[in-house]
């Protein structure tokens, strides 16, 4: 793939030979944690800033990346999952804290009867 640690990639046919392009947003640090040899690909430019997405790796690394990569995936997706989920939790007992209170308020006042 050359010494450089980036590759132009315009259309399917800047592909180097031996090589496969995947494109993921993951892919490039699955690329360093596997330690692979990879090629950050350079797409262009948007308002004289270079646009890098997607990663050149070679065919032979291909089965062990997309295996990684899967489990990587999921496994992030999992992490997101659980904190949304504590956030959701702890958003429904501010809401529960906040109508205790003001039912208490509404019973103190005599707005409301009393109903347990």
């Amino acid at each position: 793939m050359g010494d450089k640690r980036t590759a132009d990639y315009f259309h399917e046919n800047h592909i180097p030979k031996k090589c496969v392009f995947i494109e993921n947003e993951y892919a490039e640090i699955v690329c360093r944690k596997l330690n692979i040899e990879y090629r950050t690909c350079f797409r262009g430019f948007n308002r004289g800033c270079p646009i890098y997405s997607g990663v050149f790796i070679y065919k032979t690394d291909l089965l062990i990346f997309s295996n990684f990569l899967r489990e990587y995936s999921e496994n992030i997706n999992t992490v997101l999952k659980n904190e949304i989920g504590i956030k959701s939790a702890d958003t429904w007992r501010k809401i529960f804290k906040t109508v205790t209170k003001y039912l208490e308020i509404r019973q103190m006042l005599g707005l409301e009867d009393v109903q347990r």
